[in-house]
């Protein structure tokens, strides 16, 4: 099973895909378009580095992708 999932930290690109993925309910038929992305940040006044998973054999807490979605596409409608 693990290999047909993923845990993804998903960052929207426009205030509008934020309220589409907001509205994702159960059974929507929905593709997400998107970058994979590694990020930095300030965190208590610490600097962070957020790396993103770039294969399907790992497991634990690097495991995770960072996706940048740049579109939703819920249905047949498009939200970018």
């Amino acid at each position: 099973m693990a290999g047909h999932t993923s845990n993804n930290h998903i960052i929207p690109a426009t205030k509008n895909v934020l309220k589409a993925i907001k509205s994702i309910k159960i059974y929507d038929k929905i593709t997400l378009d998107g970058y994979l992305v590694d990020m930095t940040g300030i965190f208590k006044s610490n600097k962070i580095n957020w790396y993103t998973s770039k294969t399907r054999n790992d497991t634990g807490a690097s495991a995770s992708e960072i996706f940048y979605v740049k579109s939703v596409k819920i249905g047949e409608n498009v939200y970018k």
